[in-house]
């Protein structure tokens, strides 16, 4: 079975797809191990020295002015899961639960939350055993991050919670007992690193990117094939027609058709000809569906790809460690508007356009 390295590097879409739907499994870096266990042992150390650090030293939110002690810091931790494990509507399937887990981790590999080594090993131990957690769909407060459903994700490494296992639904303590592992005990920190990020919207929008991809792929295919059958020409398909009209979507899918068609005979043949009496010819149902239909599109679709991209190896909010051997003292960083705004430029986009689709003949892109 194929393994993914997990690091401080970057993970592809095809990695991600690997583990969700492939079911290849997951194994921290060398190099990840070690940073992870270097920011765990500043945040050892702070908590012994007593600094003031969010949400590690402290309480959450309106409650960041309250000290919290260190015999209260375990309790701390496991109190943000059971408080925010308040999603609801029905689970996230499996595929979906898999990319979650595979980004949660590999956000966590990259050692800047002060998470513990042994922490992240149970969760990819989960992702490797085939356990899935039962998160509900509704739950997310979108741009200040998936803390409900992380919550409901990593209320299962302390036996709480409910998993999926094997097509038996468990309890979060039978779900660990199947794999022979044992319930954690969340230590300074842990309960915030878990909660913090995006790996929800990043894993839903990652696996949508990733079908849009080969969706867009296929059409160029169905389109080159459809225009074989008609017996169409490739001389639409010419760069230098699409200049003129410097749409970079189009211009690219017109690209691609060309090499698509490049060997074809039949094709070939037709080139030849004259076709300005032949409708079917001039403008193929294939170029517009090819071609046409994207070309306005493709330019977002772009964006899209690049964003997500970014999102699946970004770090997010509290990363204590990060700060060159300082503690942070404040909530840190909030990077998941990138990701609510291309999502919903998108949605903006089709309540404006519609479907974008135009039947042969008639007038639009």
């Amino acid at each position: 079975m194929k393994t993914i390295f997990l690091g401080v590097e970057g993970m592809t879409l095809e990695n991600l797809i690997a583990v969700a739907r492939n079911g290849a499994q997951v194994q921290l870096t060398a190099d990840a191990e070690e940073q992870v266990l270097k920011s765990r042992h500043l945040i050892e150390q702070w908590v012994q020295d007593e600094k003031r650090i969010y949400g590690i030293t402290t309480g959450f939110g309106a409650l960041s002015d309250v000290a919290i002690s260190k015999e209260d810091t375990r309790q701390l931790q496991k109190n943000i899961l059971m408080s925010h494990a308040a999603g609801v509507g029905k689970p996230f399937d499996e595929e979906t639960v898999r990319a979650i887990l595979a980004l949660r981790i590999k956000d966590l590999a990259r050692g800047h939350s002060g998470i513990r080594l042994s922490t992240v090993q149970q969760l990819a131990a989960l992702l490797n055993w085939g356990v899935w957690p039962i998160i509900p769909e509704k739950g997310s407060v979108g741009a200040s991050g998936d803390l409900a459903p992380l919550a409901h994700l990593a209320l299962v490494l302390l036996g709480l919670g409910e998993a999926f296992y094997k097509g038996q639904r468990l309890s979060g303590r039978q779900a660990l007992s199947k794999c022979g592992l044992k319930p954690l005990q969340l230590e300074s920190g842990e309960g915030l690193a878990l909660v913090n990020g995006t790996q929800v919207m990043t894993a839903i929008g990652g696996l949508a990117v990733f079908d849009a991809i080969r969706l867009s792929k296929l059409t160029d295919i169905a389109a080159a094939m459809s225009l074989e059958v008609l017996m169409g020409s490739r001389t639409e398909f010419d760069s230098k027609i699409h200049k003129v009209r410097p749409h970079p979507g189009q211009a690219a899918v017109a690209d691609n058709m060309a090499r698509i068609t490049q060997s074809s005979e039949i094709i070939t043949r037709e080139d030849g000809e004259v076709i300005q009496s032949s409708p079917k010819k001039l403008a193929s149902p294939a170029h517009r569906s090819g071609c046409l239909f994207y070309a306005n599109d493709l330019r977002m679709f772009c964006q899209v790809v690049r964003v997500f991209d970014e999102g699946q190896n970004s770090g997010y909010r509290h990363k204590p460690a990060q700060n060159q051997g300082k503690p942070d003292a404040g909530p840190g960083q909030d990077p998941t508007q990138s990701l609510v705004a291309i999502c919903e430029q998108d949605d903006e986009k089709k309540d404006q356009q519609g479907t974008g689709w135009n039947e042969p003949g008639e007038s639009g892109q």
